[in-house]
């Protein structure tokens, strides 16, 4: 179950149709799945939408298009996004904890601060069980994004595309990288401590300072990555 939380939904610049789906999600979050219904915007077009701060935690998005959305602030716990399309969105400050993104879009977008950590796992009553799940961003692309600042603590993005994001002092440690593209990445002064970038594409990226202790790192590509000052120990990197 999700966190519950009460968030002022209000806005006169949103359709009637899409601030009563708001407020019926915040209850049925709230209650716990008593109350209200869960928002189902999956394959809607919100193209350019206004939802900075909503609430839309736990909320099906798979396959909506929410090019150039503003969703600053937003809450997205555990919310379902698979296959959307976040072309150009300004997602700074957003929590995505938990929430799966496989094969999704968000390029060219704002990401700065944004959280993809482990999500906390709750029972009805609020309290934690012991369980927590990783965002799934499995297949994403994120090419050419803003990222500074962005917390992706063992984040699956196996097979992700993330080349030119611009991701200094970003946390991705113990992160599932293998296999993603991240040539020509900005990763200076990030965590990538125990990640796994077995077979990634790190070609001309930018490590300096980066922290790449005990990271796995076979069959990665790093030529002309620029590795200055980084710190490799128990990572096995030719130099």
């Amino acid at each position: 179950m999700l966190e519950g939380a009460t968030i002022n939904l209000e806005s006169a610049a949103l359709p009637s149709e899409i601030q009563e789906t708001l407020r019926q999600h915040a209850l049925w979050v709230d209650s716990f799945g008593s109350a209200g219904e869960r928002a189902n915007m999956a394959g809607r077009d919100l193209t350019g939408i206004d939802l900075r701060g909503a609430y839309l935690s736990g909320a099906d998005l798979r396959g909506a298009k929410l090019n150039g959305a503003q969703l600053v602030g937003a809450l997205m716990v555990l919310a379902e996004l698979d296959g959307a399309s976040l072309d150009e969105a300004d997602l700074r400050r957003v929590d995505l904890a938990g929430a799966s993104l496989k094969k999704a879009t968000i390029r060219h977008a704002r990401l700065e601060d944004a959280s993809f950590d482990p999500a906390t796992i709750r029972n009805p009553s609020g309290k934690g069980t012991g369980e927590t799940k990783t965002a799934d961003m499995a297949g994403i692309s994120l090419r050419q994004s803003a990222m500074s600042g962005a917390s992706l603590r063992k984040a699956r993005i196996a097979a992700g595309d993330l080349h030119g994001v611009i991701a200094d002092h970003a946390i991705l440690r113990g992160a599932d990288l293998s296999g993603a593209n991240l040539s020509d990445a900005k990763l200076v002064s990030s965590d990538l401590a125990d990640t796994n970038l077995s077979g990634a594409n790190l070609r001309g990226s930018d490590l300096r300072r980066a922290n790449l202790s005990n990271a796995q790192i076979e069959d990665a590509d790093l030529t002309g990555a620029d590795l200055d000052d980084a710190d490799t120990a128990g990572t096995p990197i030719k130099r």
